[in-house]
């Protein structure tokens, strides 16, 4: 199971460098340890394996894949090894790793004759977390035939070609079924491309725990114990307004579902009020859908006013629009002195005049925080963290990037990165809950951070459950509102 502190690259070499320095630990007890961390994950995943077949690289990355062959002979397994260079030319642990594979009885192939591998397990030993720039030539190659089999593939730390740090693919990437990776949890792993492409992650510390407790992680995963944690047991004697007034504002023309999926998230988390501000004639729908809230029809921004004096939380954009109409409930309701959730076209209006608020979130998708930070969708995806920290300095506040391992920030909190969640989340309506599960949480006195981290992976969990139920694929935000119960009260 991975830790929940992950690491970047820079912070693992720097693990590396204090043992290897300091404690007397040699490259070689480390390779050791990782090949039996490795081999461990084998026999409890394949207790029955009878082949195996390592490609590897040049580097210590491939090191570990020789030690790896060399334990799978020795213990009866039928070991395949594809060799990218000559041993004499690699480093000097490298090499020794080599001889041992040789002194277990495995005659080694070249990398070149990859083709011909036949095992009941493939192992990626090619390139490891030193990568620079994209991968090419031969070990592309290699890539691409290890992906077209349907032999399920373990790698080791990271699979070859994904970047560590960012979670994106290097020109090509192995696609594992398993990665061990070593001293720490890698934040590349888990968003991005980085779960396409890792499968079930295993994490071996390699003994070095107590040195990687000093080391300053990069970011955290959320887990249900921040549920627990956050979310406490409500005393019998309590009352509605115990736990906050939501009001939303959004529903422009033709949009009148984003704001309904919006306001009955806040209620199922918890909010005890929840008011909608929407076009006048959106209310029957708005009323017959969710009852349970108070709707009200808004021609304008001077209607808002009652309804702000009231609010504990307000969500500014789900299906607002950019017409007149929606502006001028924007323009008045952005300067609120409150804490807000903003979202949709809240987010490009916001993008087009940019000004901070610490007490708001903003919960852009990638395309959204390309508006913000005035690039194309595909450099916010290039390094997602980067993003995160520009956004941040930009608008102040909290952030929440979504996406493939959504993200969220705020100044002095460690960045958390939420790991639940499936690909039915890709379609419309998604993020409209999401913003009613943050304010409702916010409703409740949770902090705009604490409210955005618990309220993404509340979101998640109850987007993972609807599929257990339902399937990933044509999952409906709709589907979303009735597990939000069971997730809140564990």
């Amino acid at each position: 199971m991975p830790s929940q502190l992950l690491y970047s690259i820079e912070s693992i070499r720097k693990v590396e460098s204090i043992v290897l320095q300091q404690e007397g630990i040699t490259e070689w007890v480390l390779m050791q340890r990782a090949a039996q961390a490795a081999f461990g994950v084998i026999q409890r995943a394949y207790p029955d394996l009878s082949s195996l077949a390592v490609f590897c690289g040049t580097g210590n990355n491939a090191g570990d894949g020789f030690l790896l062959a060399a334990l799978a002979q020795s213990s009866g397994i039928a070991t395949q090894v594809y060799i990218a260079k000559d041993i004499d030319k690699m480093g000097d642990t490298a090499a020794k790793a080599a001889q041992s594979a040789i002194d277990a009885g495995i005659i080694f192939a070249p990398l070149a004759a990859y083709s011909q591998a036949h095992a009941e397990l493939f192992v990626d030993a090619l390139l490891g977390i030193g990568l620079q720039g994209n991968v090419h030539g031969q070990t592309a190659e290699v890539i691409g035939w290890l992906n077209s089999q349907t032999t399920p593939i373990l790698a080791l730390d990271v699979p070859s070609g994904l970047d560590a740090n960012t979670g994106q693919v290097l020109g090509m990437a192995v696609k594992a079924s398993y990665t061990v990776t070593f001293i720490g949890s890698k934040s590349g792993l888990y968003t991005a491309d980085g779960p396409d492409h890792a499968g079930d992650i295993y994490v071996d510390t390699l003994g070095l725990a107590s040195v990687l407790q000093s080391i300053e992680p990069c970011v955290k995963l959320i887990s249900s114990t921040t549920i627990r944690t956050e979310l406490s047991p409500r005393p019998k004697n309590c009352h509605k307004g115990n736990f906050g007034h939501v009001v939303l504002i959004g529903g422009g023309k033709g949009m009148p579902g984003a704001i309904m999926l919006a306001a009955k998230a806040a209620l199922r988390v918890g909010a005890g009020l929840v008011s909608i501000a929407t076009r006048p004639e959106h209310i029957n729908g708005t009323s017959g859908f969710i009852p349970e809230a108070m709707c009200y029809g808004v021609k304008g921004s001077r209607h808002l006013r009652p309804l702000l004096d009231k609010a504990s939380v307000v969500v500014l954009g789900p299906g607002l629009g950019q017409d007149y109409w929606a502006k001028s409930l924007y323009n008045y309701a952005i300067r609120w002195d409150g804490p807000k959730v903003v979202d949709a076209s809240a987010l490009a209006m916001l993008a087009a005049a940019p000004f901070v608020d610490d007490k708001r979130v903003l919960t852009p998708h990638p395309g959204e925080a390309g508006e913000l930070l005035q690039c194309s969708n595909i450099q916010i995806q290039q390094n997602r963290f980067e993003a995160l920290r520009l956004l941040h300095e930009r608008y102040a506040g909290t952030i929440v990037l979504k996406g493939c391992g959504s993200l969220v920030a705020a100044k002095n909190r460690l960045p958390y990165l939420c790991d639940a969640g499936n690909p039915g989340m890709a379609t419309g309506g998604m993020g409209d809950v999401l913003s009613g599960v943050i304010a409702g949480l916010m409703a409740q006195h949770l902090t705009p951070f604490d409210a955005a981290a618990l309220g993404v992976f509340v979101h998640a969990q109850a987007a993972d459950r609807a599929a257990l139920q339902h399937g990933a694929r044509g999952l409906l935000a709709s589907d979303l509102i009735d597990n939000l119960s069971s997730v809140v009260n564990p």
